[in-house]
């Protein structure tokens, strides 16, 4: 197996060490690694960190985007992973899986490689998955996560039914809806027996293994993207939910849900939550 281990990276100087570290034991589950990280520019050293750690790791590199940045943080994100997956098509097509990686604190606790290990190397559960992610002791991305019927981004939807002027850019509006979601996500956790895997629209956590067949013909995309969202999907969502736009929210939208759709509508590719936590 080979496996190409992808971050966007801006302003991660402090966590840089324990995120190459836990990637390396990741590398270490196949027989080819490459670590492909796309730098945006920061105020702090990761710079410094990428060509420093470039000269101890062959199997390292990394790419200046030199783009100007635009005042939307997803558009950017997207940007940069997007140049993760160019690389990928024109380098290392022959791989058989790719991760993308957050560079943070989510992603710089120590990894239990046993669990990453085990969905890998176990032939009935590797079968079922396209796209997986993992649980974490609090869910802290509720942005990147989609479920039935909470089919859109947390921060664009209320239910029918609710006064839509009271929150319409208000943040109470916000709390309402992420509410929700989390309840939720709860609820299915909580009704999981046996510790099976959670198939959702659309999740995300800080860390996401994909199948090369299944994901490499997609892109991310940080804007709102009803059109991304299959029909009869999108049909049953629209009859229970408002979509709204407030804020900042109006131009952006977490980039993993266009991803993970766009996976859905090509490959028909299914994406899991494993309620283990790998960090």
């Amino acid at each position: 197996m080979k496996c190409c281990i992808c971050s966007a990276v801006r302003n991660s100087e402090k966590y840089l060490d324990k995120v190459f570290l836990n990637m390396e034991k990741i590398g270490g589950l196949f027989e080819e690694y490459k670590i492909i990280m796309v730098y945006d520019k920061s105020k702090d050293k990761t710079l410094e960190k990428l060509k420093d750690y470039k000269e101890k790791n062959k199997n390292f590199n990394y790419v200046e985007n030199r783009n100007e940045l635009t005042k939307h943080r997803t558009w950017n994100i997207a940007n940069a992973r997007n140049i993760c997956l160019s690389i990928i098509r024109e380098n290392y097509i022959d791989y058989n899986y790719f991760i993308m990686m957050d560079t943070d604190d989510v992603c710089s606790e120590n990894i239990k490689i046993d669990i990453l290990k085990y969905y890998l190397e176990n032939e009935e559960i590797k079968d079922k998955w396209d796209g997986l992610t993992f649980n974490k002791r609090a869910y802290y991305d509720l942005w990147a996560l989609s479920f039935y019927p909470y089919i859109h981004s947390v921060f664009h939807f209320l239910p029918k039914g609710v006064d839509i002027s009271k929150y319409l850019n208000m943040r109470t509006g916000e709390y309402y809806s992420v509410g929700l979601v989390s309840r939720g996500l709860e609820e299915l956790l909580k009704k999981n027996k046996g510790n099976k895997l959670i198939k959702v629209l659309s999740a995300f956590n800080g860390f996401g293994i994909y199948k090369m067949e299944k994901y490499i013909n997609c892109e991310y995309d940080g804007k709102p993207r009803l059109d991304m969202i299959p029909k009869p999907i999108l049909d049953e969502y629209v009859s229970k939910v408002i979509y709204v736009n407030p804020g900042i929210y109006r131009y952006q939208d977490c980039e993993h849900r266009n991803f993970h759709y766009m996976g859905l509508l090509k490959n028909r590719a299914n994406v899991y939550i494993s309620p283990e936590i790998l960090f």
